[in-house]
């Protein structure tokens, strides 16, 4: 819920044009995008290190930079220059397809993963390779046996 509602917050201040003005010069900040990924990234990552600050901190810190690196990203792929082709490739294309079923795998796929890794003594980081792996995989099947026939289902059911 709290993304939904960060989501909320943003398309509201988005319409204010002082809020839209103040976001826009924000976003144009050089360096800002890897910045807010590195950011996301720590904080998940901080688990290992301080549960509480995790849990905490980072979870409050985390639609807000979620938000700005969404803005940060629409503003990239809205400009014609060589920097908005990376936003192209096949990969990155794949995984937007991919993402609702990735939002709905995730948290299955993560603790699933987690309790298997940890009985078999693996460390984190081939943990989370796997993890990741098996989620793009999982989303992937989910979105071609699942997504698209239930879209053309609905399709022509709409269509008379």
């Amino acid at each position: 819920a709290d993304a939904l509602a960060g989501g909320a917050l943003l398309a509201s201040l988005l319409r204010s044009p002082p809020w839209r003005e103040r976001l826009a010069a924000l976003v144009r900040q050089q360096g800002l995008g890897p910045l807010l990924g590195l950011l996301l990234i720590g904080g998940s990552m901080l688990e290992e290190v301080n549960p509480q600050l995790k849990y905490g901190l980072a979870f409050m810190l985390e639609v807000p930079l979620l938000a700005l690196l969404v803005l940060v990203t629409v503003l990239i792929a809205r400009q014609p220059r060589r920097s908005a082709r990376w936003l192209e490739q096949p990969l990155l294309v794949h995984l937007g397809r991919i993402s609702y079923g990735m939002y709905l795998w995730h948290g299955l796929v993560i603790y699933a993963v987690q309790q298997q890794t940890g009985r078999l003594g693996l460390g984190f980081w081939p943990g989370v390779l796997l993890a990741v792996l098996v989620l793009v995989l999982l989303s992937t099947l989910s979105w071609h046996w699942l997504e698209v026939p239930l879209r053309q289902r609905m399709a022509r059911s709409v269509i008379p």
